[in-house]
């Protein structure tokens, strides 16, 4: 029976490798040796494919993870045949998943297992979400025997935590997706408590308050520069946080600028039940939008093209346009005349199936942005 110590050390690992996946092959080396194995894997299954894949292995020959992956995973009369041993957080042994007399007259066993020298297996359900089950696994060659009751208590032990650290790292990659879908927005989005206390911020907002040019922080709080504008940044955020009854519609300020850019416009609307993404530290209690029209990126004139079938000077327009300038100050900075961007416009509204510029703007606002200004070459097209 391995001892606690050993388990111990395995879950330990089990954690670090939350934040370092590199310590999953340590972990898979260290428990081959606790469970005598020649190979240990992790395993997603999807039992209405009927198939199976490795996806974190340790020991084994050169050949096994792949022709696994390649073909024989689709064979796997263990998964096939036990199927509803797969339950989270429950060992279960080789011939508990398929009697040894059907297992040995099967393609996977003399296919697959003999040639890798692999003869008994044992596995724990990590998680089970409907048919897609993921998996740790273990296989011994003849010389070592079966797995038994010893191996299915160590196992159990450790499932709960790789469970829970499954279930960490899937949080962790779904706040690293939002963060960088979040951080790729012109609008800047920050998320604070009723008293203004910022506890978390995208790219734009950073951006914005780092410039000082109308809000910053002070003591750590969202603030307005302007003492009259900071009042009433402060009594809507009571506003909205306080409400008995959920507000129709966010609540819209606007904040003036020193530089005598054109006002940020906030949208400040009550998050009721926090974010549990928060859980554990002080949660916000309100979501803002900060628009800056002044610094909205152009969409993409390739993209213009691609999606639109924009000529070169068509997508050019469109992308200036997208930015927030008037047509007036587009033709200049693209070197044209007023009548030649009208003309162009209209053509644009027909391939956009818009109507009138704002229309169109708020389609190209949908649309992903660059960050780098297109050019325009010296025949006059446009460059990207």
């Amino acid at each position: 029976m391995p001892n606690d110590f050993e388990l111990l050390r395995l879950i330990g690992l089990i954690y670090d490798a939350v934040d370092n996946s590199a310590s999953w092959t340590t972990f898979l080396e260290q428990y081959a040796s606790l469970l005598s194995a020649s190979a240990t894997f992790f395993q997603l299954h999807r039992l209405a494919e009927r198939s199976s894949r490795i996806v974190g292995v340790f020991g084994g020959s050169a050949r096994f993870e792949a022709s696994y992956n390649e073909h024989y995973g689709r064979m796997n009369i263990w998964r096939d045949r036990g199927r509803e041993r797969y339950v989270q957080g429950h060992a279960f042994l080789d011939q508990e998943m398929c009697p040894r007399g059907v297992l040995r007259q099967s393609e996977f066993y003399n296919d697959y297992l003999v040639p890798m020298g692999a003869e008994y297996s044992a596995g724990g359900t990590i998680r089970r979400e409907r048919d897609e089950v993921l998996t740790i696994g273990a296989i011994r060659d003849n010389a070592h025997g079966p797995f038994g009751t010893t191996e299915r208590i160590a196992i159990e032990v450790l499932l709960p935590h790789l469970t829970r650290a499954s279930a960490i790292a899937k949080r962790l990659e779904f706040l690293d997706a939002s963060e960088s879908a979040l951080d790729n927005l012109d609008v800047g989005i920050v998320f604070v408590t009723a008293d203004g206390q910022l506890i978390h911020g995208n790219r734009a907002a950073e951006q914005i308050v780092a410039r000082g040019d109308g809000l910053n922080l002070r003591n750590g709080r969202l603030r307005a520069v302007e003492s009259s504008t900071d009042a009433h940044l402060r009594d809507t955020l009571r506003e909205a946080t306080s409400a008995i009854v959920p507000l129709e519609l966010p609540l819209a300020i606007t904040v003036s600028r020193p530089s005598s850019w054109r006002c940020y416009q906030l949208l400040v609307a009550p998050l009721r039940h926090g974010l549990s993404v928060f859980a554990g530290m002080r949660s916000p209690q309100a979501v803002i939008l900060i628009i800056d029209v002044e610094g909205r990126r152009r969409s993409s004139p390739r993209l213009l093209s691609r999606l639109y079938g924009l000529t070169a000077r068509e997508a050019a327009i469109a992308s200036v346009l997208s930015s927030g300038k008037t047509l007036e100050a587009t033709a200049e900075q693209l070197r044209m005349t007023y009548e030649t961007a009208r003309s162009h416009l209209r053509r644009i509204f027909d391939k956009t199936n818009t109507s009138r510029q704002t229309e169109l703007i708020l389609l190209l606002a949908r649309l992903p942005k660059q960050s780098v200004e297109p050019t325009m070459d010296e025949s006059g097209e446009c460059s990207d």
